[in-house]
């Protein structure tokens, strides 16, 4: 299975603030700061305009964990991007905006992954076979699913939660499109894995959050 490459930037968030004052201090053509979009320290968005080969894009850093950036979305001012364009627009911004970063006193890693990935190399076996069940008895030609087939797609999504894993959205839609589910239904499982996704980790910070405090009363 075919991906877009992930791309990392091991940062502490602690550096967010220079990290972006030095951005906006070394960008120059083709690259810019998005002049529609806030910067929150979650998210940081930057502007490139269209290249030989290439179509102008916005591409979006999100704020992953307390150490780590990722390239969230790369989205093009018209159109889609294919797999090939995505890398060599991230090649494009390690040398074009994070290289002029590093150079500006301020240290941070960059990982870039590959396009290639083996779907049960991305989360533990019990998850993987959820999914595969699903994919094989839930109908692919239909825009809703199953209220049946709903609850096993569910099951999947809090077995991958509690069990671990480094599985994407668009990855898992892909996945899904391969095993032949149309692009309507494989773009709103997608949305849905990712909320549900981030529902569970809101959840698990409530409970940290009163443990903590019930900790802190005994």
């Amino acid at each position: 299975m075919h991906e877009y490459a992930p791309c990392l930037i091991k940062l502490d968030r602690d550096h967010t603030p220079r990290f972006i004052s030095a951005a906006r201090e070394v960008l120059a053509p083709p690259w810019y700061h998005h002049p529609s979009k806030v910067d929150t320290g979650e998210f940081i968005h930057f502007r490139r305009d269209a290249i030989p080969g290439s179509p102008a894009v916005i591409l979006s850093l999100f704020r992953e964990d307390s150490e780590t950036l990722r390239v969230s979305n790369v989205i093009p001012e018209e159109g889609s991007i294919s797999i090939a364009q995505w890398r060599a627009i991230l090649l494009d911004f390690d040398s074009g905006v994070l290289d002029k970063i590093r150079a500006h006193a301020l240290h941070f890693v960059t990982f870039m992954g590959t396009e290639d990935l083996n779907l049960a190399d991305t989360m533990r076996p019990v998850a993987c076979g959820l999914l595969q069940s699903f994919a094989r008895l839930a109908p692919k030609e239909r825009n809703v699913l199953h209220p049946c087939d709903h609850i096993h797609f569910l099951q999947f999504i809090a077995a991958l939660h509690t069990t671990g894993h480094r599985l994407s959205p668009h990855c898992l839609g892909a996945w899904l499109r391969e095993q032949g589910f149309n692009l309507e239904l494989s773009a709103m499982l997608e949305y849905e894995f990712d909320y549900h996704l981030q529902l569970l980790k809101i959840y698990d910070g409530i409970l940290k959050s009163r443990d903590a405090a019930v900790a802190k009363q005994a």
